[in-house]
């Protein structure tokens, strides 16, 4: 499966992208393949489209080694954002949800009281 990994610096220039091929996933970790080096302790993100949706993982390098012309790197996960395809969509609705309340509020109409 391929992924983008973001290199998550201290703010100062434009974050890194590198493409990365994922080689094992467990709950707590993944290892990549990727063109180069990168230092341990460095806090990265990973996104990845799966089926129909995505995910963003966080967490940090805990090994890089040589792996014939790639770099194996190891990462240490400390949290994970799934179905984010699905999250985005219901954002979208209940944002529209809520400016169409606001809307009716404005024009006099009754407003729609949540659901309890």
């Amino acid at each position: 499966m391929q992924v983008q990994l973001t290199l998550l610096g201290d703010g100062a220039g434009a974050p890194v992208r590198l493409n990365a091929k994922v080689e094992n996933l467990s709950g707590r970790g993944v290892r990549l393949l990727i063109d180069r080096p990168l230092e341990v302790n460095i806090a990265v993100q990973v996104d990845f489209q799966y089926d129909s949706d995505a995910a963003l993982l966080l967490g940090e390098v805990v090994y890089c080694v040589a792996q014939g012309e790639h770099y194996a790197v190891g990462l240490e996960l400390h949290h994970r954002l799934v179905h984010l395809t699905s999250l985005r969509e219901l954002m979208k609705r209940l944002m529209s949800e809520q400016v169409l309340g606001e809307h009716e509020e404005r024009v006099g109409q009754p407003v729609r009281q949540p659901r309890s």
